[in-house]
């Protein structure tokens, strides 16, 4: 009941939100449309939100969404578009920030990349768009020259994925040069009290969030090295294989795993090793303190009943 009476409508950002897209510089025009104004988030993920919902339009009006005149050049309505979209799924809302500007090339990125030392031409050369578009979210990268203190492709997209997967949540972006980009984020709609599967791998008992699990089947595959990842394949399917057990050891081998914890990573099913699983528990999920830093793959933490703390992972992170 407690859990039901923090859920406040996402109409309540609406205001601010609008703002930024209005305040539009030079020739430029921009409307929001918003789907899903009346879906709910705890209090708590919602103010949380607006830090990174700020930067990604903020990012979207000034590098975006083109001038009157450029779009005029290209076809395009001279209004520029942004569509905010919410909607439930199970025990999430998925955010989706689309615009219709001028998009991003992923070459120009590769080469930015390049040019700063960020990646070597071997890595650049081997990069899919998806990766590629990743390297937006690293600390201080930016593909424009003219950069604010508020704005900029990139300037500001670290902080959005800090924030977001900082509760429990994740994000990615997509991208068509010239037909405009679109950033979705997966949230928990509610507080960070949810149903949580306990397994053990290396001595150590892990969490991980029951939502993410598909199922769990025996490690009895061959495991294959591919470029720094192990993979199997388990029905016709690939699976990328985590070990959770590196966390506390720096060894990363598969020895002494007998299952194997199906999950939705980012990008496809992810297999997390285990010796054993011990059952399934109700927990409220606590932030890491700050001293520990942040950890990949790691949501936070809770409490067993002999009040011993367990690392709760997020397999969309985890990869």
């Amino acid at each position: 009941m407690v859990l039901q009476m923090r859920l406040i409508p996402f109409r309540e950002l609406l205001y601010g939100l609008r703002r930024i897209a209005e305040r539009c510089d030079g020739d430029k025009e921009v409307e929001l449309v918003v789907e899903g104004e009346d879906v709910e988030l705890d209090r708590t993920m919602l103010e949380r939100l607006l830090e990174p919902l700020v930067h990604i339009l903020r990012n979207a009006v000034d590098h975006g969404i083109e001038n009157r005149s450029e779009r005029r050049r290209k076809g395009k309505p001279e209004k520029g578009r942004i569509c905010l979209t919410l909607k439930k799924e199970k025990d999430e809302v998925v955010i989706r920030i689309c615009d219709d500007g001028r998009g991003i090339d992923v070459e120009d990125i590769k080469r930015k990349a390049l040019a700063e030392g960020r990646l070597s031409e071997r890595a650049c050369a081997g990069l899919s768009e998806m990766e590629a578009l990743q390297i937006l979210f690293t600390p201080g990268f930016s593909l424009s020259e003219g950069v604010s203190e508020t704005s900029g492709r990139g300037v500001g997209l670290d902080v959005v994925k800090a924030v977001v997967e900082g509760l429990g949540g994740s994000v990615r972006i997509r991208s068509e040069r010239e037909k405009g980009t679109e950033v979705i984020l997966h949230i928990p709609a509610t507080a960070a009290i949810m149903r949580i599967l306990l397994m053990v791998r290396k001595g150590m008992v892990f969490g991980v969030p029951l939502n993410r699990v598909g199922k769990v089947v025996e490690a009895k595959g061959t495991f294959i090295r591919e470029g720094g990842h192990t993979t199997t394949y388990i029905e016709g399917r690939r699976i990328e294989v985590v070990d959770p057990g590196t966390l506390s050891s720096r060894e990363d081998k598969e020895e002494g795993a007998s299952l194997l914890v199906i999950c939705q990573g980012m990008d496809g099913p992810l297999g997390l090793l285990a010796e054993r699983i011990i059952g399934e528990i109700d927990g409220y999920v606590r932030d890491l303190p700050p001293l520990t830093g942040r950890l990949k793959g790691v949501l936070g933490y809770t409490f067993l009943e002999e009040d011993r703390p367990v690392f709760v992972i997020e397999p969309r992170t985890m990869e």
